[in-house]
């Protein structure tokens, strides 16, 4: 996934496995990661998809990029997650 036009996030060694629910009144599509304070909802799967990766990216900049001594302790258990799970790499597009 790409934000800021520049930055590449992957997932390092397991992929972000999501599974779908529709939400009580049938009109959203869902997803949650607990791990990741994860919670994404759409109208289509399109929009989910660029929903999730839009707060991936919030995630990584708000957290994963601070400095320790900004964060909580609950914030910096999510700052680590981030960094176990998740990498920059290379854009390949420039």
């Amino acid at each position: 996934m790409q934000f800021e036009g520049k930055t590449v996030l992957a997932f390092k060694a397991e992929p972000l496995v999501l599974k779908p629910f529709i939400e009580e009144r049938g009109e959203l599509i869902c997803v949650e990661d607990p791990s990741l304070h994860l919670h994404s909802f759409a109208a289509t799967r399109d929009d989910l998809v660029k929903e999730i990766n839009e707060q991936i990216a919030m995630l990584w900049r708000e957290y994963a990029l601070c400095a320790d001594e900004k964060l909580s302790a609950p914030a910096l258990a999510l700052k680590q997650t981030l960094k176990e799970r998740l990498e920059v790499v290379p854009n390949a597009k420039g």
